[in-house]
């Protein structure tokens, strides 16, 4: 670990010193989330989680720059009656190198390139504990339900196709491919995930109404190949064989200036969710076929004066029970079929503040309250940018 933490750190001072100035950055962010349910067997349970998240943005010349993620994770449960569990760590860093070889100009279509990397720094195997931990957050529905640490090594790529039609409409092809490294999930025992492969296919819409208006709509479909899954328990072999998936995303957008200062934003999504795997701390895979989401977000953005800008509104998100489709390893195993408790129904109330400094340096904080069962109770969120 003290040889990757190096190299980390050789490879984002060396980049300080062949850059454009003044249009990289620093981010850091922080995020704290609580929420209290009531789990799949019945007990009453909570979590608390913080995030820090720091981003650095290189802007090697016009047409290339290089974006670093080094994420940090402390998740605390606290089940009545048992012993507090956490799972904390480093999470993988991701790497993403963006260069533009054609710009898109009226006749002639852009193309922009995406290398991805995801580097296995996280922790891959959890104990008992902290798979109880990652178990319960997977219970919890939208908001818990990233990866907690550390996965396999990932690379890939993701090439864009701009046209511009007019001077008021833009339309935009995308297609990405991803290799997903192999990983082991569980510490003291035999275990390994083989995640199959993902290819992206999207197209984006965008449509310019005068200064004062833009709307967009776009479809994006994701294909992951079949995911094997094995353990080793009490001298048994668990084997767990999720079936290739494709899940897609439609989504519409308008933004309108409803005066000089006030911005009103709405955005929708319909996902359309397929097979999704977990391993319980028991020994047992469930597979499981999530039920449909709809996402929609209503905000305003409104500007105070010339460094403060406030931000307020609602974000929701609707999803179907999910399905249990089958269940493998030791008895006794979960009931198959719909799990209505799988339902979401999240409300937040959103507030936030952007504030500018100076030319380079600008902070935020933003805050949410669940209005709902299935919301995270509350959400706070605060944020440092350096430019240089």
């Amino acid at each position: 670990m003290k040889f990757r933490n190096l190299f980390l750190f050789l490879l984002v001072a060396d980049l300080r010193f062949a850059l454009e100035k003044g249009k990289s950055s620093r981010d850091f962010k922080f995020i704290f989330e609580n929420k209290s349910f009531t789990g799949r067997d019945k007990r009453k349970k909570e979590i608390e989680r913080y995030t820090i998240e720091s981003q650095y943005k290189y802007q090697l010349n016009k047409k290339n720059d290089l974006s670093i993620v080094i994420p940090y994770s402390h998740a605390t449960l606290k089940t009545p009656g048992a012993v507090e569990d956490t799972l904390a760590g480093v999470k993988d860093v991701g790497v993403t190198h963006t260069m533009v070889t054609r710009e898109a100009r009226k006749g002639l279509y852009g193309v922009k390139w995406m290398f991805k990397l995801g580097l296995p720094l996280g922790k891959e195997q959890l104990s008992a504990g902290e798979d109880r931990v990652f178990q319960a957050m997977n219970e919890t529905g939208q908001g818990f339900d990233k990866a907690p640490l550390g996965t396999g090594f990932n690379m890939g790529f993701d090439v864009e196709f701009s046209n511009l039609i007019g001077g008021n409409r833009k339309l935009d092809w995308i297609m990405g491919y991803t290799l997903q490294g192999n990983y082991s999930t569980l510490a003291d025992q035999v275990s390994r995930k083989e995640p199959g492969d993902n290819m992206r296919l999207g197209f984006k819409n965008t449509l310019k109404r005068g200064k004062n208006r833009q709307y967009q709509w776009g479809i994006t479909g994701n294909f992951t190949d079949k995911t094997n899954s094995y353990r080793q328990q009490a001298g048994a072999a668990i084997v767990s064989r999720l079936p290739n998936k494709m899940e897609y995303t439609f989504m519409g957008r308008a933004e309108m200036n409803l005066t000089p200062r006030l911005k009103k934003t709405f955005h929708f999504e319909y996902q359309q969710k397929d097979y999704f795997e977990s391993l319980s701390s028991d020994g047992k895979y469930i597979i499981t076929d999530q039920g449909d989401r709809i996402k929609f977000d209503w905000l305003y953005e409104r500007k105070r004066n010339d460094r403060q800008t406030e931000r307020f509104g609602i974000q929701t998100l609707f999803g179907e029970p999910n399905f249990n489709k089958s269940a493998s390893g030791p008895a006794p195993l979960p009931n198959l079929g719909k799990d209505y408790d799988s339902r979401i129904e999240d409300i937040q109330l959103v507030y936030g503040h952007m504030n500018t400094i100076n030319k380079y340096r600008k902070w935020y904080w933003n805050g949410s309250l669940g209005l709902t069962d299935d919301s995270r109770d509350y959400v706070v969120e605060a944020g440092l940018q350096f430019q240089f």
